[in-house]
């Protein structure tokens, strides 16, 4: 009897249920005023990042504004209404570069920058951003060819690749990038530079991601297009001259053979009065001949007479 427990009364059970249902609408609200502050935190994290996003955008467009107002003067071009500036080029007129944005390039059709006029050419551009809030969206790629020593002396512009990407945010993207050298570029060292261009919203930039010397050999079949001429050229003079030994060789020897053919002649000829002038000596020597008896019959036919006549 002493251990027992003493059986709970009515009215100690209807004070515990009134307190249990007091404390259920308590831990409710303070489960729902902690749901607000917390989207009331995420709000202001958002509108913060949204904010630190916009003055990267805004910072990087006025650096590149005051920098361009810094190095560039007034000029007659720029004084002239909108109208009859010259239009803008993706290569001439670069906008700035994002501080943002964080590119590299990989070479992949070649081991290094000993190229051949003519190559196709195929870089990869590997493409990342730090906008936390906002899409960079890729427009495209464009590179050209130029002097190593006036970097405004254009030799090649190459096609501009669209792209049209929209990459997300915190994203990190490749792009391949392809284009043919001219098979007429001269052989020797020349700059290569390749550009990305990406805008945010209505804001433009573009960030060249390679930008290397690279070096030009002759292609395997213009050494023999470059003897090919000059041994043209060598070939004509060598026939020519060799024509002139053939004309002259033969020239010489038509006159030796009508030469010998005269000289032939003549011998005939000579020989020909030699058999004449011995028919005639023949002739003459039978007709000799026939006339000497003849006449020493007449002497004997006189002395015959004359001998009749003694009688």
């Amino acid at each position: 009897a002493g251990g027992a427990q003493p059986a709970p009364t009515l009215a100690s059970t209807m004070a515990g249920g009134a307190s249990t249902l007091a404390g259920r609408p308590r831990r409710r609200t303070v489960h729902m005023w902690s749901c607000v502050g917390a989207a009331v935190v995420l709000a202001l994290v958002g509108a913060a990042v949204r904010a630190d996003d916009e003055d990267l955008v805004a910072s990087t467009v006025r650096e590149a504004q005051s920098e361009h107002e810094g190095s560039h003067d007034a000029t007659t071009a720029d004084k002239r209404p909108p109208r009859y500036r010259p239009s803008a080029h993706p290569l001439t007129d670069l906008p700035p570069p994002g501080d943002f944005v964080t590119t590299s390039a990989h070479l992949v059709s070649h081991e290094g920058l000993t190229w051949r006029a003519g190559d196709e050419v195929v870089v990869l551009c590997r493409f990342a951003h730090r906008v936390k809030s906002k899409t960079v969206n890729v427009t495209g790629l464009m590179g050209s060819l130029n002097s190593p020593v006036h970097f405004g002396y254009y030799l090649q512009n190459f096609t501009f690749d669209d792209e049209s990407y929209a990459a997300a945010a915190l994203e990190e993207v490749t792009f391949d990038y392809a284009f043919t050298l001219d098979p007429s570029l001269d052989p020797g060292s020349w700059q290569v530079a390749l550009t990305v261009y990406y805008s945010v919203g209505r804001q433009l930039f573009a960030t060249t991601f390679f930008n290397e010397t690279v070096t030009l050999d002759q292609p395997p079949g213009s050494l023999f297009a470059l003897w090919l001429f000059p041994m043209l050229v060598a070939a004509v003079v060598f026939t020519y001259l060799g024509r002139d030994h053939m004309l002259a060789g033969s020239a010489a020897a038509r006159k030796a053979s009508a030469q010998e053919a005269a000289a032939k002649a003549r011998a005939e000829q000579a020989a020909a009065a030699r058999a004449a002038a011995d028919d005639e000596s023949w002739i003459a020597h039978l007709d000799t001949t026939a006339k000497g008896p003849s006449k020493r019959g007449g002497g004997s036919k006189k002395t015959s007479k004359g001998g009749a006549k003694r009688k």
